[in-house]
């Protein structure tokens, strides 16, 4: 699995979101498909789909 590629998927679609040593397996726990040191998965997960040039760096409020 190419981890650049997910590692850029994270920061275009999730830019709060740090991917740590395995970039795969944060996407998938953003989407709330798998857990990470039992911290439950972005149930209620969104997207950030605008330039990133408009982010104000927070996260976007959940639900």
């Amino acid at each position: 699995m190419d981890q650049g590629l997910a590692g850029r998927v994270l920061a275009r679609l999730f830019p709060w979101q740090e991917p740590g040593m395995d970039a795969w397996r944060c996407l998938l726990w953003v989407h709330g498909r798998v857990e990470l040191a039992g911290v439950p998965g972005g149930r209620g997960w969104r997207w950030y789909t605008a330039p990133l040039s408009e982010w104000d760096g927070r996260p976007p409020p959940s639900g």
